[in-house]
């Protein structure tokens, strides 16, 4: 009896066992999308002309009827004075959260499957017929799958390929179209190979307010201010401007609100919103380059200073004529 009992008690933790790793090889990734979210990248084609540092920040997300999640995401180059490759610009995701699916669109784009959030190694898909070039289809395939680290936080790891093809069910193609590695709870940690210019790789985040490696930009003050998910002030667009710019904040609960322009000695330029009471949310204010009075100011380096619960978030921007 005390025999069948192990057995019994062996037999159960063997199929608990093999049972947890094959939840662990379907495992439904976390894709980032809260309003403020932030990924800094380096970015390299092994070659001293295209070094350069990309942020992406997730600038709007919505909730509709059905539950899907739509997410728009800006992303631009830190250092273009550097650098050859000057980046900006701006990407919708939308999840399908039905089958946590991750659909991406440009400007240039229709919607397209770019991730199945809860594949396997090896699974394959349809993205889209080719229209015209080598194959008559664009498939993405899970290369692997596995368990690591990213930025101090152990994760699950999803490498993507994403080929043209002559057949559906081809699984190698002409690799010429790259690959996606992303990770749970983190979304987008590298992309690169076949006929893409260079490689990204994810040197820092700021997810759902917390900080991860480094962000290039972030004080001290708004490192605490994002932990502490009460006020996001976004770089503004276009920097440099003229003649005007766009200045973004995201607000976790209601705010007395003061926003103002100063010049590079500390004088006052522009009160644009003056202790005004908004609710939680996304908002968006221009700038077009003048004073209170409507006089248009020189070029220069001006600064834009946030007052919200009782904290101050100062950033920088560049006015060129």
């Amino acid at each position: 009896m005390k025999l069948t009992k192990i057995l019994i008690i062996l037999t159960f933790y063997f199929l608990a066992f093999h049972l947890s790793k094959a939840q662990d090889s379907t495992k439904q990734f976390s894709f980032p999308h809260k309003t403020g979210d932030m990924w800094e990248y380096f970015f390299d084609d092994y070659s001293p002309f295209y070094v350069d540092t990309l942020q992406n920040t997730t600038i709007f997300n919505s909730v509709d009827s059905y539950g899907n999640i739509l997410i728009t995401q800006h992303a631009k180059s830190l250092n273009p004075t550097k650098s050859l490759l000057i980046l900006s610009d701006t990407t919708i995701y939308w999840i399908d959260t039905t089958n946590n699916y991750v659909y991406k669109r440009t400007i240039a784009q229709d919607s397209i499957l770019v991730y199945k959030l809860g594949a396997k190694k090896g699974d394959q898909w349809l993205i889209s017929k080719n229209k015209g070039g080598p194959g008559n289809f664009n498939l993405a395939r899970v290369k692997n799958k596995w368990e690591d680290s990213i930025l101090g936080k152990k994760t699950t790891f999803m490498s993507i390929s994403y080929f043209f093809a002559n057949n559906i069910k081809d699984t190698t193609g002409y690799s010429i179209m790259g690959g996606d590695l992303i990770a749970d709870g983190f979304g987008l940690i590298g992309r690169g190979g076949g006929e893409l210019i260079g490689q990204i790789h994810l040197i820092g985040a700021v997810i759902n307010g917390f900080k991860y490696g480094n962000i290039t930009g972030i004080s001290v003050t708004d490192k605490e201010n994002l932990i502490s998910r009460d006020i996001i002030l976004y770089p503004n667009y276009p920097n440099p401007f003229n003649p005007s710019t766009t200045i973004s904040f995201f607000l976790y609960r209601r705010s007395n609100v003061t926003l103002v322009i100063y010049d590079i000695l500390g004088n006052e330029i522009n009160r644009l919103i003056d202790h005004e009471d908004y609710a939680s949310g996304l908002y968006k204010t221009t700038w077009d380059g003048t004073e209170s009075n409507g006089n248009k100011t020189a070029s220069g380096i001006y600064f834009y200073r946030l007052f919200a619960n009782k904290q101050i978030i100062t950033k920088s921007m560049i006015l060129l004529k």
